[in-house]
């Protein structure tokens, strides 16, 4: 591939997630050939400097790509301000973007995936967004396709283009005016069962979310997300030193080990309502309680369990 779209990670200071997260990107097949654009966000407090400081002098010796730029700042933007404007400063410039936060783990045909996807689907205009993640959906053996779509999209390694995207789809005061209380039923039953929490805490400062309104503006304009059907992202992200991922995940994904280069996506393809379905299943009540049952029969899950009942009931 010849001009690949570049690549925006957003760090902050996690050190060893931020080394796994680089290590596994360079190992991609198109790395050398790819721009690689880091965001690296002002401590939030005094506590915060010293690990801030490490990440910094780690990325700082990263190679491996084409181009390495590195954008420090010395406020904290905090995660949604910084992808906001990150992401909106490199689409200044160009025609698409690839976009990763520092806990997430890239099969070595990702860049691959995400590049062919954007391309594939560049003149979609039902189609707002990539994702390199997914849960997972068990595939038609008799399916010509290595995607589906939905209307949801994800935030855990995902891609776009500039005609997609603008910094007025995260103007709080413009989606206050435009939910209501049937809005809001709406974007649950067509993206999952927790999107109108997560829009009102955004919009009530409960959340620093960039996700929810990026999410929002994909069912508002009724458009799509193209998944892998084997996800090309593992999340490592939750953990106590996580900024917003410190629950449990109940999200089954299968990550793609089979390494192919070449991907099956057919511009014409559609939606299926029954793929739509078994995604949105993921993020119903009765899917995460009975996640959380399973994970009892297990000793090693209890201090995840413990440790998510503290911070909800015990605050």
């Amino acid at each position: 591939m010849s001009n690949p779209s570049p690549i925006c990670l957003f760090v902050y200071k996690r050190l060893l997630e931020t080394k796994l997260t680089i290590q596994a990107l360079e190992k991609n097949h198109l790395a050398k050939e790819s721009e690689l654009y880091i965001f690296s966000d002002g401590p939030k407090n005094e506590k915060d400097i010293q690990q801030v400081e490490e990440v910094r002098n780690y990325i700082k010796e990263v190679v491996g790509f084409k181009k390495v730029v590195i954008n420090i700042s010395n406020e904290n933007k905090g995660l949604a301000k910084s992808i906001i404007n990150g992401v909106s400063s490199i689409l200044e410039l160009n025609e698409s973007v690839i976009v990763l936060e520092d806990d997430l783990l890239t099969s070595p045909n990702f860049l691959i995936f995400m590049n062919e996807a954007l391309t594939a689907f560049e003149h979609r205009n039902d189609i707002q967004s990539i994702n390199g993640y997914s849960p997972f959906i068990k595939a038609s053996d008799t399916l010509e396709s290595d995607v589906y779509l939905h209307y949801r999209t994800f935030s855990w390694g995902w891609a776009t283009w500039r005609s997609s995207w603008s910094p007025e789809i995260f103007l709080k005061q413009k989606i206050n005016h435009e939910i209501n209380q049937q809005t809001l039923i709406d974007f649950d039953l067509k993206c999952g069962h927790d999107m109108s929490v997560m829009l009102k805490s955004a919009l009530a400062g409960k959340i620093d979310s960039w996700y929810i309104y990026w999410a929002y503006d994909h069912f508002k304009n009724n458009r799509l997300a193209v998944y892998p059907y084997l996800s090309k992202i593992d999340n490592i992200g939750y953990g106590v030193e996580s900024t917003h991922c410190d629950g449990v995940l109940t999200i089954i994904s299968k990550f793609d080990t089979a390494g192919n280069r070449e991907f099956k996506l057919p511009k014409n393809i559609s939606k299926y309502d029954q793929t739509i379905k078994n995604v949105n299943y993921y993020f119903t009540k009765k899917h995460k309680f009975l996640f959380r049952i399973k994970m009892l029969r297990k000793l090693k899950n209890y201090p995840i369990l413990f440790r998510e009942i503290k911070k909800k009931f015990l605050k």
